[in-house]
């Protein structure tokens, strides 16, 4: 069964442990997966990758995130 979820990325946003915890959801390798999303948005930040890169790279940062989610 598939189910949706909703993760938000970006300086501003809640790690991504507590909206994995507000969603009942646990992740093993999240802390990793909490520096690679930093990683983006300070490479966003700075202006090394485009707009389109950036939501590539959260694209699949999630679908990675949401295939590991207990």
């Amino acid at each position: 069964m598939r189910v949706t979820i909703s993760l938000a990325f970006g300086a501003l946003a809640e790690p991504l442990k507590t909206q994995l915890r507000r969603l009942t959801l646990r992740h093993p390798k999240i802390e990793l997966m909490q520096r690679q999303a930093d990683a983006i948005t300070l490479l966003a930040c700075h202006g090394t990758l485009s707009e389109r890169e950036v939501r590539t790279a959260r694209k699949r940062l999630a679908k990675k995130i949401g295939e590991g989610a207990l």
